[in-house]
């Protein structure tokens, strides 16, 4: 086989590649949530609960270190700490985890209720494991991005970023 026909085979396979991936790469694409612009805490509403996000890092021997970048060789797991005022009544949050590709690496919803008769504050503390599961199999390193939302609002009231490196 000469080199011309291998040449027009291989530009023909590269067009037909072309053509069906283009469509699925898109979708992929919009999919994908724009980088997380931290800012700790917003006002959910006029008159609603503030929430403040703080990541830390929980080493081996359970003592906890807030930050902004972690590695798995210093800590095993993650807690996002999500600090509410002027809670007058229960409400639902749910913490996104926003992996450095732009993909939710995980949901998770708690009931947020004041701590005291009087006290118009709850603290809500979710455990994100890190070292031996995904994070570190599949190296998804960079930058991260904690979003909080608040009795199903379609944006997040908070929300802090973080970074998990390899060292």
């Amino acid at each position: 086989m000469s080199a011309r026909p291998v040449r027009r085979l291989a530009l023909a396979v590269a067009v037909a590649l072309h053509v069906v991936a283009a469509p699925v790469v898109e979708a992929a694409a919009k999919d994908r949530r724009a980088p997380c612009e931290s800012d700790g805490g917003a006002r959910a509403a006029r008159f609603g609960p503030d929430a403040h996000v703080q990541v830390e890092g929980a080493g081996d021997d359970g003592r906890r270190h807030p930050g902004h970048r972690f590695s798995p060789r210093r800590v095993a797991d993650l807690v996002v700490v999500v600090k509410w005022t002027h809670v007058d009544t229960a409400h639902t949050q749910r913490l996104a985890l926003i992996a450095p590709d732009g993909t939710v690496y995980r949901s998770t919803t708690a009931l947020v209720s004041p701590e005291g008769a009087f006290a118009r504050q709850a603290t809500v503390e979710t455990v994100v494991p890190v070292r031996g599961t995904w994070i570190v199999d599949y190296n998804l390193y960079g930058g991260w991005c904690a979003e909080v939302y608040i009795d199903g609002t379609a944006e997040p009231v908070a929300r802090r970023s973080f970074l998990i490196a390899p060292r």
